[in-house]
């Protein structure tokens, strides 16, 4: 075997004399190298679709909490709604905003446990008291 063009020649002799087979066997690895890569994308394609439905059906919430004057609350409101587009990567983002004033209390004069001055502001609740009758 080492003659006449060695180990190569003889392998170039059994391809050609089995031409068939060797077709079929390449049609064969063309074939399922198609079928994968089509499953492949499929599955990507379908797993990123499963996944905008489920985010989208979700209710996900992204709480931005700040204290911002009247000035600066438009501007605000633009960043925190860019902010959410690009958090959620392009799904559909409904923006609510609540402005609230400062804390709620009661006035002083109202509450119960606010020291008085004397003055009868702030004292809490009014109690009405009887002079001392002589019996």
């Amino acid at each position: 075997m080492t003659g006449y063009g060695g180990p190569a020649a003889y392998v170039w002799r059994r391809a050609r004399a089995h031409r068939r087979l060797l077709a079929a066997a390449l049609g064969t690895v063309l074939l399922t190298t198609a079928v994968l890569t089509a499953l492949t994308a499929y599955t990507g394609a379908f797993g990123d679709a499963a996944l905008r439905d489920a985010l989208a059906a979700a209710d996900t919430s992204l709480v931005v909490k700040a204290d911002v004057g009247r000035e600066g609350r438009a501007e605000a409101d633009a960043e925190v709604r860019e902010g959410a587009r690009r958090t959620f990567g392009g799904l559909p983002v409904t923006v609510l905003t609540l402005a609230r004033s400062g804390p709620y209390a009661l006035p002083d004069s109202v509450r119960k446990d606010s020291p008085g001055d004397g003055s009868g502001e702030g004292e809490g609740p009014a109690r009405a008291t009887a002079p001392a009758t002589p019996t």
